[in-house]
């Protein structure tokens, strides 16, 4: 199943990250940064066949991928770091430990149309995406310290619009997470698959954070060893930037 925004994310304690953590726009032209990211997709599950298709939505403008990167310091012997040389100054370390993407067009999975109500062609409703941290790092707060900094550069012209007013994530319905395990219809569904069902609410989780659902449909697919392709439905949600719980950070990246 190509799974919704923020899934791989387990929702721990609320801590503040690291003095020094910051996102850092990925360039997929490199194979280093490719490979990491390749890496990190096969630990969340889903979107592995994505990356030339991501690759070339950053050459055309449409998206931007961030590493969430943690100061050197934390480094283990499990991360693999990135080397970046700028066009001036010493050559930069980067500790990558997970990513997240804002997108100006809605990418589904293959045979999926894109929804119009995630993004909107003038720029004025972005949507976030393909949020992943590291296992290991899921407890230092770094979900909601991508999603503040990503929401904060949704509205500014480098990386997302001047006319962003809102952004959007969409994630699986709560209805496979709730009732008896022997609905067909909801969590029922993880036997089918053979898997048991995700521990965390993403939908709860972004409501805390400001975001209003206004619509479910089936969003995501999978395919059963029978050959049965399996539809799961999906929690659309949006935030309004202008609303009481707007971000305002320091968005020079």
């Amino acid at each position: 199943m190509d799974e919704p925004s923020g899934a791989p994310v387990t929702h721990k304690s609320p801590q503040k990250p690291p003095p020094g953590t910051r996102l850092i726009p990925m360039d997929l032209e490199r194979e280093d940064e490719r490979t990491i990211l390749h890496d990190q997709r096969l630990i969340c599950g889903w979107a592995i066949n994505k990356i030339p298709k991501w690759r070339q939505s950053i050459a055309k403008g449409d998206r931007t991928l961030f590493w969430i990167a943690l100061p050197l310091s934390h480094k283990t012997d499990q991360t693999p770091t990135l080397h970046r040389s700028p066009v001036e100054g010493d050559a930069e370390e980067i500790l990558p430990v997970g990513h997240i993407a804002l997108d100006r067009i809605d990418d589904p999975e293959d045979g999926v149309a894109p929804d119009p109500t995630l993004v909107s062609g003038d720029g004025s409703v972005l949507t976030i995406s393909a949020l992943f941290v590291l296992p290991a790092f899921q407890s230092f707060g770094l979900g909601a310290f991508a999603m503040d900094s990503v929401e904060a550069m949704a509205r500014t012209e480098r990386h997302g619009s001047v006319k962003c007013r809102a952004v959007t994530v969409n994630t699986l319905s709560k209805r496979y997470l709730e009732g008896p395990e022997d609905d067909p219809d909801g969590r029922g569904r993880w036997k089918r698959l053979g898997e048991t069902p995700p521990k965390r609410d993403n939908a709860l989780w972004y409501a805390r954070r400001g975001y209003v659902p206004y619509k479910e449909e089936v969003r995501y697919w999978s395919d059963l060893p029978n050959g049965e392709r399996l539809g799961w439905v999906g929690v659309f949600m949006r935030k309004e930037l202008d609303g009481p719980n707007a971000i305002c950070l320091d968005a020079d990246l």
